[in-house]
C-alpha cells in the first residue's frame, strides 16, 4: 500500500525504516522522504509508524508543524498572522519565532503569506525560492531555464525568430523546447548568464515555477478554425493577462476552446 504519493513511499517502506531503528514519525519521514511533500499524509505516516513500533513510539509534535522553524500548525500560523498583522516572513520569526530566522522555513510561508495578505503582503526576496528570485528554474546539474511569457501560447515573428533565436545561438543554450503548456523553454544557461539572458530577450517571464497562474490554453477559435465557434484565443489572452502571476496555494492553468470572449 502506498502511503505517500507525492514520494511512492509505501507501508512497507516505512517498516523497514522502523526496523532500522527510526522509531519516531519524524525520523521515518527524514529517512524515508514521506510526508515531505505536500504534507497531506502526514498524519497517516505518523500512525503507520506507531503501528509498527507497537504503540511504543515518542510523539514529535514538530511533524505538525507548517514550516519546521515555527512551532505552530497551518491553521494556528494562519490565524496569529492575520490576529497579529504579520505581513512579511522576517516579521513571522521575530513574532512566533523568538526572531530565530530558518532558510528552509522561508519559501513555504512566502507562498503562504502573499495567499493569505494578497497586495498587503511585505515582499522580502530573500525569502522567495531561488527559482522566483532570479526567474527561472531550476535544473539537476546548477543550471536555470527561462521560459518568456507568451500569452495564450500566442508570439509574434519578432519575438520567436528574431529574440528567441537569437539569445538562443548567442549563449549557446544547449536545448530550446516546446512544452505542454504553449511556452518555449531555453534550458541549460548558467546563472551568471541569466540577467544579461532577460535583458536581451526583452520579454516578461512566464511565471512557469511558482505557486501561480500560469497559462491559458485554446485553439485558435473561429479565426482561422472551421469548426471554431467564437474567439478562443482572444478569451485566452485576457485570462492569462488578468490572473497571470497572482499567489495561490498551488500551480494553476486552464484549458479550453470555441468560447466566445465575451464569457469572460
Amino acid at each position: 500500500m502506498q502511503v505517500c504519493n507525492c514520494n511512492g513511499v509505501t507501508k512497507a517502506a516505512l517498516g523497514a525504516c522502523v526496523a532500522a531503528g527510526n522509531r519516531t514519525a519524524k525520523a521515518a519521514m527524514h529517512a524515508t522522504r514521506a510526508g515531505t511533500g505536500c504534507g497531506s499524509c502526514k498524519n497517516l505516516v505518523a500512525e503507520v509508524v506507531l503501528w509498527f513500533c507497537g504503540g511504543e513510539v515518542e510523539e514529535d509534535p514538530s511533524i505538525y508543524y507548517y514550516v519546521p522553524g515555527v512551532p505552530l500548525t497551518k491553521p494556528q500560523l494562519i490565524a496569529a498572522a492575520r490576529e497579529q498583522g504579520l505581513k512579511s516572513v522576517s516579521s513571522v520569526f521575530n513574532a512566533l519565532a523568538g526572531g530565530v530566522e530558518d532558510a528552509a522555513s522561508k519559501p513555504a510561508l512566502a507562498s503562504l503569506l502573499a495567499t493569505i495578505w494578497s497586495d498587503e503582503y511585505v515582499d522580502e526576496r530573500d525569502a522567495r525560492f531561488i527559482n522566483d528570485r532570479v526567474y527561472g528554474n531550476i535544473q539537476k546539474d546548477g543550471t536555470f531555464s527561462v521560459i518568456p511569457e507568451m500569452p495564450g501560447g500566442i508570439c509574434t515573428p519578432d519575438e520567436l525568430m528574431m529574440r528567441i533565436a537569437e539569445v538562443a545561438v548567442k549563449y549557446k543554450v544547449p536545448l530550446v523546447k516546446l512544452t505542454g503548456g504553449q511556452r518555449i523553454d531555453l534550458l541549460g544557461i548558467p546563472k551568471d548568464q541569466l540577467p544579461a539572458v532577460w535583458s536581451d530577450l526583452g520579454m516578461r517571464a512566464g511565471s512557469a515555477w511558482g505557486k501561480w497562474y500560469r497559462t491559458c490554453k485554446s485553439c485558435v477559435g473561429t479565426d482561422y478554425c472551421r469548426f471554431g465557434l467564437g474567439d478562443s484565443m482572444g478569451l485566452a489572452y485576457k485570462i492569462e493577462r488578468r490572473f497571470r502571476g497572482i499567489d495561490s496555494p498551488a500551480k494553476a492553468e486552464t484549458r479550453g476552446g470555441g468560447l466566445p470572449s465575451e464569457l469572460l
